[in-house]
């Protein structure tokens, strides 16, 4: 192989690499979480990631399937926590709810209120 080869195949290989990175740090990381005790002890899922319309009621110790999405979208409407550190978790059901139906209840909560766990715990 060539000396002209062989940068071209390196610069393909460097491009590819970064686009790949960029791919997955973009990516949402899925998960599981529980609701913890509020100081009011009312908590509600939010349909975006603010102090919005509200989908339902949580209860501590609900158990929650999450993801490290920052935005959702939906028709043509991007909703995003933009905050710096994230400030909401998107939650893309609720165990308690969701359980043996087709749909799933999806929202955001505040990221205080709860705490990440292994999903094989539950």
């Amino acid at each position: 192989m060539g000396d002209d080869m062989r940068l071209v195949t390196v610069g393909a290989l460097a491009i590819i690499s970064i686009l790949w990175s960029g791919l997955l740090a973009n990516a949402a990381v899925k998960g599981c979480a529980v609701v913890q005790t509020a100081p009011d002890a009312v908590l509600y899922l939010h349909k975006a990631p603010a102090n919005s319309e509200i989908v339902t009621r949580l209860r501590p110790g609900d158990f929650l399937f999450v993801d490290t999405a920052r935005c959702e979208t939906e028709g043509g409407l991007s909703i995003c926590d933009k905050g710096n550190p994230r400030r909401w978790t998107h939650v893309t059901s609720v165990s308690r709810i969701d359980k043996g139906h087709r749909t799933s209840t999806s929202g955001w909560i505040r990221n205080q209120y709860v705490q990440w766990v292994h999903c094989e715990e539950h």
